[in-house]
Parts: C-alpha cells; structure tokens; sequence
C-alpha cells in the first residue's frame, strides 16, 4: 500500500515540476519515481524461482517416536532476495524439540516461522527433530511466504500448497501390564482360550522369564542344565483373537467424548493386536466408530499376514470419537462371525440396558466376550453370568510411567 501509494506522489511530483517549470521539484519527482518503478519490479522478482521443500524421515510412527524433518528453500535466480518471511502450518499434536511455533488464527494448528535473507543462488536448510505426542492422522503445511523490495514499500506473497501426511500409531505397552498376559483367560467361555497360550506341539526350550507360565517349566530340562527352561510351543495359527472397541465414551447422543476413555480402548485394542499376533494368532478388530478421514466402517478382518498389524494400527491411528453404529447390534453381528475358540473381547467404559441385553442374549448363546473396562468409575450393570475384567487402575499406573495422553 506504501509502495503504491509513494509511485502515485512521485508520479504527480513529477507532472507539477514539469507543468510549473521546476527543475528541482521536477527532478525530486523523476528520481522517487524511479525509485519507487525499481522497488517494485524487485518485489515482483524476489519470489521468482524460489523452491520451498519439506522432508519427513518416514510418513508414519508410534506413538511418541522421533522423526527427522528438514525444511530447504533455495533462490535459483542471480538475484539476492533481501528478505522472506514463512509460515508453514504444523498441527498442534506434533512438537519440534527446540523450537517455539507461532500461535494460528486455525484451530489446531500453529506456525513453523522463519525469517531470512537469500544471496544469489543460495539454499539453507534447518534440520529439526519431531515429536508425536498424539495417535492420529496429520497434515504439515501449507507454508506461505512473504517477500518484497529491501525497502518493504512492496510486498508479495507466495503460497506453497504442498502437505505432508504422517500417520500416528497408538501407544503400545506390554499386556502383561495390564495383567491380561498368557497366565490371565482372556478367551471367551467355550474354549477357555488365554491370550497368548500356545496349544501347539513343542519346538524346544527357552530361558524362563518373568510372567512365563509356570506350568511350562521342564524340569528334566532344567536339572540336565542346571538353570530354568520353559517349553516353547509352536502357536496354534487357526487361534482368532478379536477386539471389539466401543468407541462410545458417554452413552449420551451428541454428548460429545472423553478423551482418556477412548485414548485407553484404543491404547488396549492396539496392545492386544501387538501380543496376539506376535503370538502368531490371527487378529481382527471391529469398532462402532467412523475415520477422522472417511466415512467407511472402521474394521478389518481377522488374518496373520506381515501386513496385518500396520492395517490394524492404521485403523486404529485414524478412529475417531464419532459413533457410526450401535454397539449392541456390533455385539451381536461380531460374535456370530467368529469361529469356535475364538477370543472375543468387548472394550468399553460404558454400560448401558441396550449393552446389557445384548450381552443377555450373547450369554444364552454360549458366545459371551470377556469385557475389558477402561473407566475410572465403577462398572455397574454388567450381567452376572459375563466375564469381565477391570482395567481401570492398571491404565491409570500406565498413563503415568508411559505418558499416555489423557
């Protein structure tokens, strides 16, 4: 506005010098003038070949990991560019260790900003590391670039549309912390079937460990070597393991959500998935929730494969708090699908009548799951002829050692 407001002066300075006869006037008008024509065809080149590059070490992470990020911008003119200002859009989840970001008139994200001068041909790079503090699917950018004449009486902006995606896994913690590991039943009340109990023939011996079932001691073995072996058994692959996730936290429609709980079924569903699959169980999971990115259901079908566990947790990193089915009626479909032996697992922290009858007539059936509960409060009105565990005090310890969001 300066810029263009100084031309129009110069420029009519000119004209009075040169209507009135005045040499002095005439001149002051003629050199502002050019001055002012100068600056802003510099304006108007300072961004010309300009490149503004951002690179992520990996487009997806566990929750908590470091990542490698560098940003480069380059002139790639003869020109100097005297000064450029950029703000590249970074979600508020995503921390950069050293470095302060701006504050964003968009909710949820704030500003990476840099300010610099480019001498011909010149390129810089700022090297920084990040930090997922939160599961979840994130976009970084777009950045936009503000530049001009050295004077700053002209400016022009840029806009770099490019975005990076990176993907964030939930938090992974040990099962056995949770006390659901092989020496805890977690199978439903057909089979009896343990978490991590291996069924099949025996492939050998191991060290014993803490939490190793004491039942797989060999005895003859350790004698013959002098210290503890336990059998390693070969996993029974027909074994399916499948988390159904409640992802409901108030029971209350448009009731909005309560982060911890659902943070704490997803953290549970993700664990579960780890353990049961390095077990070499075949692992699905349901859930009545929809995608921060789509509306498709948010479930995936039991298997093994190497693929599995990233599908499962990509599933996972992106659910939402928004509820897109019934509960009850998921209880009911999962459990029918589900093989004979199969461990059904119902993660919830809410219990309602509609949760209530559906597990009424799961138990008629003999196709009960076993509920895990997530909530602080005390479970009420969970049958009495269904297994259930309380989980509640277990996260809590976790959330404080590990630094779980809440």
């Amino acid at each position: 506005m300066f810029g263009t407001a100084s031309t129009v002066i110069f420029g009519i300075l000119s004209l009075v010098g040169l209507a009135t006869i005045s040499a002095s006037l005439s001149a002051v008008g003629i050199m502002g003038l050019l001055v002012s024509l100068g600056t802003w065809f510099w304006s108007r080149s300072a961004p010309q070949d300009l490149t503004y590059e951002r690179k992520l070490s990996q487009d997806h992470a566990f929750f908590d990991e470091e990542l490698s990020l560098a940003i480069t911008i380059t002139n790639n003119k003869p020109i100097p560019v005297t000064w450029i200002e950029i703000e590249d859009e970074f979600p508020e989840d995503l921390v950069i260790l050293g470095k302060d970001l701006e504050d964003s008139s968009k909710q949820g994200v704030r500003n990476l900003s840099h300010k610099v001068s480019l001498g011909p041909f010149e390129k810089i790079v700022w090297n920084y590391r990040l930090r997922c503090c939160q599961r979840g699917a994130y976009q970084i950018g777009p950045a936009t670039l503000r530049t001009g004449d050295p004077f700053g009486f002209f400016e022009k902006w840029v806009f770099f549309p490019k975005k990076d995606s990176l993907l964030v896994y939930p938090k992974v913690v040990p099962v056995r912390l949770l006390d659901l590991d092989a020496r805890s039943e977690t199978g439903d009340t057909r089979g009896k079937k343990r978490l991590n109990q291996d069924t099949g023939t025996m492939k050998g011996f191991k060290e014993y460990e803490p939490g190793d079932p004491l039942k797989l001691i060999d005895w003859k073995a350790t004698a013959r070597h002098n210290r503890l072996l336990t059998r390693v058994l070969e996993p029974d692959n027909s074994l399916v393991a499948m988390p159904l996730l409640n992802i409901d936290t108030t029971g209350v429609p448009y009731g909005g959500f309560i982060p911890k709980n659902l943070e704490r079924v997803i953290t549970v569903a993700a664990s579960i998935t780890w353990e049961a699959l390095s077990a070499g169980r075949s692992v699905g999971i349901v859930t009545n929730g929809k995608s921060l990115l789509h509306e498709r259901p948010m479930s995936v079908r039991p298997g093994r494969n190497p693929k599995q566990l990233s599908l499962i947790f990509e599933t996972l990193a992106m659910a939402s708090s928004f509820v897109g089915s019934q509960i009850d009626h998921d209880l009911l479909i999962t459990s029918r699908k589900l093989p004979p032996g199969a461990t059904f697992l119902f993660i919830t922290g809410i219990m309602n009548e509609a949760i209530q009858n559906a597990l009424e007539i799961l138990a008629s059936q003999h196709r009960e799951p076993l509920v895990l509960w997530v909530s602080d409060w005390e479970p009420e009105g969970i049958p009495d002829n269904i297994p259930w565990k309380d989980l509640s005090r277990q996260l809590s310890s976790l959330e404080e050692h590990y630094e779980i969001p809440v």
